[in-house]
């Protein structure tokens, strides 16, 4: 991975764990295609910038964990940086 790709996945975690919403937004790609997990609360998939930022309030998951949470990814996946 470029020195270039690990700084935009470097931003892309501290926007979400700052819960900047806006830089979040940004950093991601105009055209951005998500596809949902099973139990998401809306149908998927989301497409485009707009589409996936419309009610950021659903990025929290019941329980309050996040699609990024170390509950729900490899236990070895970074959720903070320092």
């Amino acid at each position: 991975m470029s020195q270039q790709n690990v700084e935009i996945v470097r931003s892309v975690y501290e926007a979400w764990n700052a819960k900047d919403m806006t830089a979040l937004r940004e950093l991601y790609h105009p055209d951005v295609v998500i596809h949902h997990v099973e139990g998401w609360p809306e149908p998927g998939p989301s497409v485009g910038r707009e589409a996936v930022f419309r009610d950021s309030s659903s990025f929290a998951m019941p329980g309050g964990a996040t699609p990024w949470s170390r509950s729900q990814t490899s236990s070895r996946a970074p959720t903070a940086w320092s």
